[in-house]
């Protein structure tokens, strides 16, 4: 519908609306529209692959490469592409975590990529095919600023994560070959007219050959022999998120440089509909019948922001992104090291949904930081509401004064903590971190209309083999410790430099 008026794609889209009881100019259901994005794929494999066989009857049907596992758009068209390609193609820039030895198909997906490539193979019921990935690292000297795929730090650590990657792959029986991205680097200065810097080659721009060569050479002579080997085998280590997180936490200075301050227990009061809690510079305030979890925070008396919970999720097939509208209950948690949990439940009522939120903000003597904790979410409306992602969101007055990009430069870097921040131009810090698995969303930054989101969302993980949690009206989610549905508060100073330096660029 974004295409003018008059164009054939528009034309097309406009009678299939109408033709199914629509209106083109208003709110189109999702069903129409996820009816429409069927047709279009049937339409186009059926066309293309039939002019194929015409053209070039002894040749393969390779498919359309898609851009990633989520590139079909909706999981029929996978299936559709099937029906018609001989192999189906698709990129993917995978995700390492070389110290355990195992491999996930993006950033915001935490399943193994056995357990997702066997779901699409369930699907298609051909042979796939990846014709694009790469792993670039920054000791090659380029900026690594643009483009997909995980970055490393050495060209030892790009090696490990190539050949591992690799050897996922070759005892896949459905996988039936792969082309990495690609022979020579790209500019420095940017390639073409996306800018892409990345250090994606075999060899340098001078032709010499990378250490990752070797790995493809040691692959290529056994590809038979590992083609029947096992999967690599999964090594011992706790995840990378809670690592590099506990890493992250252990480089923030302690509160006022002073062992004084390390020992100051966390204080809790209430003062009739308002609550505070501080443990020396670090005050978080909150208000029974207020709007946000959290209505300040702030540090050596300066305010950082607010704390704010947002649901995305599905109400009779349409999408929503909802938030708490009221604070009902706010209930202080001591523990026995002098910290403790503040425990606020909030309602939201919106669009026919209605749910109950409890989020724990923990704090700690001495931390200037908190954790919070997703402890609940209630249906208590007369519909079911099929969850999608838990966001956690602080809010900033400053929030984009200064870019995201200089505060986190690299993306994708390996053993750097799944962060994103809103930094002041005076170098006032509000930023949040985590340790969950699976990410819908790290993306702090303003649209075009001048609208701040937070958007830092991660997917519910209590069915692993699908991507939703649907909740009955009086049904409840509560998630386990070992699903980590948290993030960790950080407020602070010293601008993108420090925050760099906090999560380790």
């Amino acid at each position: 519908m974004r295409k003018k008026p008059g164009h054939s794609a528009r034309v097309a889209a406009e009678e299939w609306v109408r033709a199914h009881g629509a209106d083109p100019a208003g709110k189109v259901p999702d069903e129409v529209k996820r009816g429409f994005l069927l047709e279009i794929a049937r339409r186009y494999f059926k066309t293309t692959s039939e002019a194929v066989r015409a053209a070039d009857p002894n040749h393969l049907v390779m498919g359309c490469r898609f851009a990633g596992i989520g590139g079909a758009g909706d999981d029929e068209v996978w299936n559709i592409a099937g029906e018609y390609c001989d192999v189906v193609s698709f990129n993917c820039y995978p995700m390492t975590d070389i110290d355990r030895n195992t491999v996930s198909p993006n950033a915001t997906d935490g399943r193994s990529c056995r357990e997702v490539f066997d779901a699409l193979y369930a699907r298609t019921k051909k042979p796939m095919i990846i014709p694009e990935w790469a792993f670039p690292a920054l000791d090659s000297g380029l900026p690594c600023l643009h483009g997909a795929g995980q970055r490393f730090y050495t060209q030892a650590e790009r090696t490990q994560a190539t050949e591992l990657w690799m050897r996922t792959l070759l005892p896949m029986p459905y996988i039936v070959g792969w082309a990495v991205f690609r022979w020579v680097d790209q500019p420095r200065g940017g390639a073409g007219g996306n800018g892409e810097d990345s250090n994606y080659g075999l060899v340098n721009e001078a032709g010499v050959p990378y250490p990752c060569v070797e790995a493809f050479a040691r692959i290529q002579k056994n590809a038979k022999a590992l083609r029947y080997a096992p999967p690599p085998e999964t090594r011992e280590a706790p995840p990378i998120s809670t690592r590099v997180v506990d890493e992250m936490l252990a480089r923030i200075p302690p509160m006022g440089g002073s062992q004084l301050v390390a020992t100051t227990k966390v204080s809790f009061a209430r003062d009739g509909d308002t609550f505070r809690v501080t443990n020396g510079d670090l005050v978080a305030e909150g208000r029974i019948g207020g709007e946000t979890m959290l209505t300040r925070v702030a540090r050596n008396g300066q305010t950082l922001g607010t704390w704010k919970f947002m649901l995305h999720h599905d109400r009779n097939g349409v999408r929503r992104w909802t938030s708490p509208r009221r604070v009902t209950a706010a209930e202080w948690e001591p523990s026995s090291d002098g910290g403790g949990r503040l425990v606020v439940t909030a309602e939201a009522h919106e669009h026919g949904t209605a749910y109950r939120v409890k989020e724990g903000f923990n704090f700690t003597p001495g931390q200037p930081a908190f954790r919070v904790d997703l402890l609940e979410l209630a249906n208590i409306g007369a519909e079911p509401i099929t969850m999608r992602r838990i966001y956690f969101c602080p809010v900033a007055p400053f929030a984009g004064e200064v870019p995201a990009k200089e505060a986190q430069p690299v993306p994708n870097l390996w053993r750097a903590p799944k962060a994103s921040a809103w930094i002041a131009k005076d170098g006032r810090i509000w930023g949040v971190v985590t340790d969950a698995e699976r990410m819908g969303a790290m993306n702090f930054h303003v649209d075009p209309k001048g609208g701040a989101h937070s958007d830092f969302a991660i997917v519910p993980l209590l069915r692993r083999e699908q991507r939703d949690e649907t909740l009955a009206p009086g049904a409840s989610y509560n998630p386990t410790p070992d699903e980590r549905i948290r993030a960790w508060a950080i407020p602070g100073f010293g601008g993108a430099a420090e925050w760099r330096r906090l999560i380790a660029y």
